[in-house]
Order: structure tokens, then sequence, then C-alpha cells
């Protein structure tokens, strides 16, 4: 089951300099991963990046302001992707989009959804000491 891991926001959209310089720093970079990479663009769809690291699927989906990063493996490597693993990952989806021009610093995270808080009653007046006349 494929699952929602990251949301960054763009300053530059995917172009085809943005997929080359893409690419290129995956076509370099992945043979310096701990697991064995590869990557392989959408045949339909020119704006998904498929990307395997034994035994995740990623998804990478590019929108003109955001990018979207999906992934998909066995229960027992979701057991194993603790907060820490989640924090390299970000450091690194963060570093690849810097260097390939989509953005200049920090991605920002793509605000999440949060579930709408109750509304507050308005708060009561206390009790006048004044009597009408």
């Amino acid at each position: 089951m494929k699952e929602k891991i990251y949301e960054f926001n763009l300053e530059h959209p995917l172009t085809p300099a943005r997929r080359k310089a893409l690419d290129r720093f995956l076509t370099k970079n992945a043979p310096k991963s701990k697991w064995a990479a590869s990557f392989h663009w959408d045949e339909e769809n020119d704006h998904l990046l498929h990307l395997t690291t034994f035994p995740v699927k990623w998804e990478v989906w590019f929108a003109p302001h955001r990018v979207t990063v999906f992934g998909s493996g066995p229960f027992w490597a979701k057991m194993l992707f603790s907060d820490k693993k989640r924090a390299l990952l970000r450091e690194g989806i963060e570093h690849v989009l810097q260097e390939t021009g989509f953005v200049k610093g920090h991605a920002s995270p793509h605000p999440k959804a949060q579930p709408a808080k109750p509304a507050k009653s308005p708060p009561r007046s206390a009790p006048s000491s004044k009597r009408a006349a």
C-alpha cells in the first residue's frame, strides 16, 4: 500500500533542464547509496519519477509548485522506518531539490491538513454588580 511520506513546496517547477539535472544527480549518486538504487520516469506521466531502493518503491510526483513523495514496501520495512530515518530522508530530499534547482534554500514542507479544532464558545460575561435603575 502506497503511503504519502513528504510534500514539499517548490520555488521552480519541473522543466526539461531540471529533469536532466535530476537525472544526472541520481545517476551520479545512486552508486553511492547504501542500498541498490534505480530510477526511471513514468512512460505515461512525465511528471512522475519512480525510484527503487530495495525493499521500498518510491513515487515522486511533480506539480507546478509542489513535489509529493510516496513510498510502499513490506510491513517489516515500515516498522524499521524510524523518526531518525524519516528525518534523514527529508534532509536527503531537500538536498536533491537544492542541487537540482527546484529550491534555493531549504525546501519548505507543504503544510499538512490538521483536523479542525472545535470552536470555543464565547466567554460568558461575569454577572454585573450594577442594577438597573
